[in-house]
Order: structure tokens, then C-alpha cells, then sequence
């Protein structure tokens, strides 16, 4: 197979490029819609429309959506190893008054993004799925359910993709809401497989499905291409992208080329400071890692990424006093043990000083519920589990 990436006379051995000071990128991997197939979904806000603050004015690349076919199954957009399930939470709150206690699903994928599942029905990710932090699942696995815990107004789902950008594979993330800290880490505009223009549009309504690694067309030839300032191209073809000497990609524009063979860029081809463009040598709907086997042929490798450490809780469920055993992977760096109630009010707080540790917790204060207990090693959340009291 012929492999090159030219631009004007200069030959690129790479197979990604961007360029500097884009405000957000597209995402590197490819991922299916995050629903069961054969659901009809309508994307009530994408990239461009969901709003994080009332004056609407900042966006930051989330997507709502919601399931048209009654079905409300969550799935993963693609493999990789759950790093964090919080599905405790029951009500729906008052965005302007509460924080966003909501519950969601976080998954690292194997070339270092993530992506969250938010407002997903009480406990439907741990015990209804029967998942665990550090479950490796695969693209299609039954994540939970939709519905409308936390800052919600009615069933969807909260889609996002993120990925760190402190040289580390560690999402930083908040325990309430599992919000990112963008200090550490920024969402991306998740590219979708088998969709038109392959990304979300706003009040567009698309039939969930796995990707199809044959769907791809033979090829894209541009002799004249504009993309301007909050507008995007995403291009995935089987054989090659040809660019000709009439493309501008401008500053704000996002754009994507990913071809089997080859990409060939004119001389006279300009992407523009500000913009953010992307050039990838993959087969047809590569997200960028082996999808061969996603089940025991990946088993070996999974278990050399998995950490080991636990979260262990006896007797649960406890009516005076349970003991919760901790054992990390590493030693504790501002670790802490906590507990949190339905309504996201932390009860328990202690430091880790250990790679194990034993903790007597009282209950005799706490009303009968449901409790989150979560481990926290440099601040960041390695396991997670729930408690039940009972009265």
C-alpha cells in the first residue's frame, strides 16, 4: 500500500497534523452513536448550540440528545476501560439552585480520550449493566439507561468526549457532575461513524448503529474547498483525499481528512492560523486502534493496563458500622476516602495514608439510603462503590 502525506514540495512522515491556536479540535478517534442499534435519535444540541452558562455564550463541544424510540438504552461509543460509574443519585434538580449531582459513566479509550455519559437512570451502569470501574467494555455494550438525574430538563443524554492535555493518559475530573478541569484536560467535537458530514448537526435525528469498516466512499478530489469560521468538513475515505490550490481552511473552521492510501495537498492549499485541521492515514472508520477483537483476543492486553486496586465494603448493606478496605496500586498522594449521600453532600472524609488501608465507618447518623464511596489517589478517582444503610 502506497502511504504519503504531501503538502506544497514538503513530505510529511507523520499522519496527523494541526494547526496552532484553534479554540477545539476534532476528536482523533471515530465513535458510534452511544445508543442500542435501531434507535432513532434526535440531537437537541450539538458542538455549536449547548450552552454550559444562562447568557449562552460558552460552548465547550458537549451534545444532548435523546432516544426517539423508547428503548432509552445507553451503549459505549467505543472499547476501552471504564474509569468512572456515579449512578446513586435519584432526583432531578434546579439547575440554578443545586449543583449538578449528576450521574454518569466515564470511559478511557486506547489512544488516550474519554468519553462521559450523563443523567443515566439510578443505579441502571451498576447494577441493571452489572459494571464496574475498571470493566473493559466493548463499542455497543449497555451502558444504563437515559433519564433526567441531576441538571436535566427531561430524558437525554449528556455526550462528551475529552482527552488530557497535561502529558498524562489521567482525565481530571470533579466527583459531582464528573465535570473535566480544563486546566488538565479539554473536550473535543466527537467525530461519528456512517453519519453525513460525520459529526452531530443540531436537531438532526440519525438510527444508531455499529460502524461499518467497508461504508467508506473511494475517494475526495477539492478542486476549490472553503471552510469558513465555525464550520467544519470531515472527509473518511477508503483510498485518497486530494486537496487542490483553490482550499482554504480559515481561522475557527475545524476539518478532518482521513484516508486509506493517501493524502496529497496541492501547492497553494492554506489552512489558516486559528483553524484546526487534521490529517490521517487510517482504513475506513479506524478510530485509531486495533478493532479486530475486541473480547478474548484483547484480553492480554487489557490486564496489563488494568490497576490493581479495591474498594472493599463489609457487611454491605450495614445499619451501625461497615469496614471499608482500600488497596492502591501505588502509594497514596493526597488521597482520601469519601462518602457522598443521594443529594451529592459529602458524610465522610478521611485521609489515605496507605497502599491499604482499614476504615471503621459509624452509620448510626446516617438515614437508610444509598451511599457513593468513593477513592480518590492524587485527586484524581481510581475506584468507586456503593453502600446501602439500612434503619
Amino acid at each position: 500500500m502506497k502511504i504519503f502525506l504531501k503538502i506544497a514540495a514538503v513530505s510529511l512522515i507523520c499522519c496527523s497534523m494541526q494547526v496552532l491556536n484553534a479554540q477545539v479540535h476534532h476528536s482523533e478517534g471515530i465513535y458510534r452513536i452511544p445508543y442500542a442499534d435501531g434507535t432513532s435519535v434526535n440531537v437537541t444540541r450539538n458542538h455549536q448550540t449547548h450552552f454550559i452558562d444562562a447568557a449562552n455564550t460558552i460552548l465547550k463541544a458537549r451534545i444532548d440528545m435523546k432516544d426517539m424510540s423508547g428503548s432509552d438504552s445507553i451503549v459505549a461509543a467505543s472499547d476501552g476501560w471504564i474509569r468512572a460509574i456515579v449512578d446513586n443519585f435519584l432526583f432531578r434538580l434546579d439547575c440554578d439552585t443545586t449543583t449538578s449531582n449528576n450521574n454518569y459513566v466515564w470511559i478511557e479509550h486506547p489512544n488516550g480520550e474519554w468519553t462521559k455519559y450523563t443523567h443515566m437512570l439510578n443505579q441502571s451502569t451498576s447494577v441493571t449493566a452489572g459494571l464496574s470501574v475498571n470493566d473493559y467494555v466493548c463499542a455497543g455494550t449497555f451502558l444504563g439507561y437515559e433519564d433526567d438525574i441531576g441538571c436535566a430538563t427531561g430524558d437525554h443524554l449528556h455526550f462528551e468526549v475529552a482527552r488530557p492535555i497535561d502529558g498524562t493518559n489521567v482525565l481530571q475530573y470533579s466527583f459531582t457532575g464528573g465535570f473535566i478541569d480544563e486546566d488538565f484536560a479539554e473536550n473535543l467535537i466527537p467525530v461519528i461513524c456512517d453519519i453525513a458530514g460525520g459529526v452531530f448537526e443540531d436537531d438532526a435525528t440519525y438510527i444508531a448503529g455499529p460502524c461499518d469498516y467497508n461504508s467508506c466512499s473511494n475517494n475526495a478530489v477539492y478542486a476549490t474547498q472553503q471552510v469558513n469560521n465555525d464550520t467544519w468538513s470531515v472527509d473518511i475515505v477508503d483510498d485518497f483525499i486530494s486537496a487542490g490550490d483553490d482550499v482554504d481552511f480559515y481561522s475557527g473552521s475545524n476539518v478532518v481528512y482521513q484516508a486509506g492510501d493517501y493524502i496529497s495537498l496541492i501547492p497553494g492549499f492554506v489552512a489558516h492560523a486559528g483553524a484546526s485541521f487534521s490529517a490521517r492515514i487510517r482504513s475506513c472508520n479506524n478510530p485509531g486502534w486495533d478493532v479486530s477483537g475486541c473480547d478474548n483476543n484483547r484480553a492480554g492486553d487489557v490486564s496489563e493496563l488494568i490497576t490493581e486496586q479495591s474498594l472493599s465494603i463489609q457487611p454491605n448493606p450495614a445499619r451501625d458500622i461497615t469496614q471499608i478496605l482500600v488497596t492502591l496500586s501505588e502509594l497514596p498522594v493526597n488521597a482520601n476516602l469519601q462518602i457522598y449521600n443521594m443529594l451529592g453532600v459529602q458524610v465522610f472524609n478521611e485521609l489515605i495514608t496507605n497502599q491499604e488501608s482499614v476504615f471503621a465507618v459509624p452509620l448510626q447518623t446516617l438515614p437508610a439510603s444509598t451511599y457513593q464511596v468513593v477513592c480518590l489517589n492524587n485527586n484524581v478517582i481510581v475506584n468507586s462503590s456503593l453502600l446501602v444503610v439500612m434503619r
